[in-house]
């Protein structure tokens, strides 16, 4: 017989909100964020796929860094 697993946190109704994350500075909760988000050496990501990442991601006009901190463009290393 098959072990049956249960993970509260995969589970969603209207009633439900999503967990409090502690986003880091720049950054905000998105339920639908990219997959490849826009990073100081590859601003442009158009050609990701469509897929839903749930977690923190950079505000509008905010760039992932080396660090993986959200940085404005012109604060990126060359």
């Amino acid at each position: 017989m098959k072990d049956k697993f249960f993970d509260p946190f995969l589970l969603k109704n209207k009633w439900s909100t999503p967990p409090a994350l502690d986003c880091g500075p720049n950054e905000e909760y998105d339920e639908c964020g990219s997959a490849c988000p826009p990073e100081c050496g590859n601003p442009n990501t158009d050609s990701c796929g469509k897929g839903c990442v749930i977690g923190c991601g950079c505000k509008l006009g905010f760039l992932r860094n080396s660090n993986w901190q959200c940085v404005a463009p012109s604060d990126c290393n060359p």
